[in-house]
């Protein structure tokens, strides 16, 4: 999911190509991406230096990737970029597009004299007191027409902390967030329609493999309204203990869930015995995850869990490829769709 950051920017590169330097001009047409030669970075190791420090700092430092990509880090991060207001309106909508950071605040002048105010996002705070509902960090910066002004945005987060940064006029920054909820709105409703119509194949064939197909699909399913921010915006928003946890919970969940429907549809404790004991040395891993997020070490977690899904990922792809060589005829099935499914 997160190489579309990557890719976006090279896409709209003819879009936004007026931007010179660190400076980004915003007009009424389009909604920019903000890549590495837009913004600065600092890390703050203590996590506790204030803003009148954070200004006067010189080691803020261009990104390595086009869109900043952390990590997992325990450091407040500091981004830093200017934006020329070049539409008629006295207000720019910033939009931090990642909707599984926990703190994130952005300070924006308010006068001609260095004075800034600031205003709080994340995922850690309910949307109740956001200004949008939306779960993303949606920030209104009053910068008027035809001028210019450098915004400083502090980051604090568990888990993975990447940076892609839309600006533009609230019309288009609001547009895009619509088509987000469109495109996943298909995407659950495909989810849904494959659930109930597995869940009829079973009642009429009485075949396990069904149910653990079902159970598959909803952990796949809610991995990703994780991972989009649905379930903090419309569901948990008001207990940040799941909101902190979802995303660990579900990237184990689903990673389970998909080993047991392997291991029932291809039969590997008869076809792979030993493949069959590493697959459930996966799923005693996955189990350690999600008590490792309970006890608060969630970057640990998230890199095993992460680690745990690449491997795994490829280890089924193997598991179908070996079986579907051997005339195994479930496992042709299962692998052109696992290739679909990785792919995709």
């Amino acid at each position: 999911m997160k190489l579309m950051y990557v890719i976006v920017p090279l896409l709209l590169m003819p879009s936004f190509a007026f931007a010179v330097t660190d400076t980004v001009f915003i007009n009424n047409q389009y909604t920019a991406l903000l890549n590495r030669q837009h913004l600065l970075i600092f890390s703050d190791a203590t996590g506790n230096l204030p803003f009148e420090k954070i200004k006067t700092v010189n080691a803020f430092r261009t990104p390595i990737h086009a869109i900043p990509n952390l990590g997992t880090t325990k450091t407040t991060v500091w981004i830093k970029f200017t934006l020329f207001n070049g539409t008629n309106q006295p207000q720019i909508a910033v939009d931090l597009k990642e909707s599984n950071l926990n703190y994130v605040r952005l300070y924006y002048p308010i006068d001609n004299h260095g004075n800034y105010a600031y205003e709080d996002r994340g995922n850690l705070i309910r949307v109740s007191s956001h200004k949008y509902r939306t779960q993303y960090n949606v920030f209104s910066v009053p910068i008027a027409p035809n001028s210019s002004s450098t915004i400083y945005m502090r980051i604090k987060s568990a888990g993975q902390i990447v940076v892609p940064v839309f600006v533009g006029t609230e019309d288009n920054i609001f547009e895009d967030i619509s088509n987000d909820k469109l495109i996943f709105g298909i995407y659950l409703g495909i989810i849904v329609i494959m659930i109930f119509y597995n869940l009829f194949i079973y009642l009429s064939v009485k075949d396990v493999s069904y149910i653990y197909y079902i159970i598959f699909i909803f952990f796949v399913g809610f991995a990703q309204a994780c991972l989009g921010g649905y379930g903090y915006n419309y569901i948990w928003s008001k207990v940040p203990f799941i909101t902190l946890q979802s995303i660990n919970w579900s990237g184990a969940l689903s990673a389970i869930a998909s080993i047991l429907f392997v291991r029932v549809f291809l039969n590997t404790s008869k076809n792979t015995p030993l493949v069959d004991k590493i697959l459930s040395g996966f799923i005693v891993i996955d189990c350690i995850n999600i008590l490792l997020t309970l006890a608060g070490f969630y970057n640990i977690s998230y890199v095993l869990i992460d680690l745990i899904a690449f491997i795994g990922s490829f280890t089924l792809w193997g598991i179908g490829a070996y079986l579907a060589f051997k005339g195994y005829r479930p496992a042709k099935f299962f692998l052109i769709a696992w290739s679909f499914f990785l792919l995709s």
